[in-house]
């Protein structure tokens, strides 16, 4: 099994980093997607969910992050180049405001088997740092822009995280 791409940080509060990845390859076909931090295994992400909120974060804090891949079999890739992302320094009072729910909506069909969101990005007074794409009420990715590529073709439901 090829290693997986190095993970991307695509945005970060106090609490929170959002990493995103290009998907890994194999003959058998990548069942899930592991998340480390420090070494240490975080988070599982299904096939076609391409990115992980690490929503366990302290403030002001350096994260290092590694991504192993797993086929059907079991198999795991070499593990993907590290990268290090650090949390933003706690503000004096919480965010108590959501952010605006993003809008204009489309999707475009990529391929016979794809589908391309996007919409119009949201707004918050401390800034949006990813948005959670549902299906059937099943968070299925969370991406740190306003486009998504939906490998399943199925309805989905967006919202904004701040």
């Amino acid at each position: 099994m090829a290693a997986t791409t190095r993970p991307l940080l695509s945005g970060s509060t106090s609490t929170s980093l959002a990493l995103n990845w290009q998907a890994a390859r194999d003959n058998l076909g990548v069942f899930e997607y592991r998340i480390l931090r420090d070494g240490r295994q975080i988070g599982v992400a299904g096939k076609d969910r391409l990115s992980f909120l690490d929503t366990t974060c302290a403030p002001d804090t350096t994260y290092r992050y590694t991504l192993l891949a797993v086929d059907e079999k079991g198999n795991l890739s070499a593990p993907s180049e590290e990268i290090t992302a650090k949390t933003q320094a706690a503000t004096a009072a919480a965010d108590k405001t959501p952010p605006t729910a993003p809008t204009a909506l489309k999707a475009e069909a990529s391929t016979r088997d794809t589908v391309s969101f996007s919409w119009q990005a949201a707004s918050d007074n401390a800034g949006v740092i990813a948005y959670e794409i549902f299906r059937n009420g099943i968070l299925v990715a969370s991406v740190g822009s306003d486009v998504y590529l939906d490998l399943e073709k199925q309805a989905a439901a967006f919202m904004a995280r701040d």
